[in-house]
């Protein structure tokens, strides 16, 4: 409302805004933060780390994927020495 009343761009009616009520938009702040950071520790739950060997023409599962080890590819462009999965 105050960028259109004052003509002033977004950026600064929200600053002037948040100026104005500090104590109230500081607590939407925290709480908005809390909020994040257990939408990001419920996200770890989700998580699957498996560690394989494999040499090739053998597979190992991880959750509902298969990952199959067909070759290895190495290449050497003059600076760093690649190694690559086909």
């Amino acid at each position: 409302m105050r960028h259109r009343t004052a003509g002033i761009g977004v950026p600064a009616a929200l600053a002037s805004l948040i100026a104005r009520s500090r104590r109230r938009y500081g607590g939407y702040i925290v709480h908005l933060g809390v909020a994040l950071m257990f939408v990001g520790f419920a996200g770890t739950q989700f998580k699957i780390d498996v560690q394989a060997l494999l040499k090739p023409g053998e597979q190992a599962s991880a959750g509902a994927f298969v990952v199959r080890h067909d070759a290895v590819r190495v290449t050497d462009d003059g600076q760093k020495q690649m190694i690559t999965p086909r």
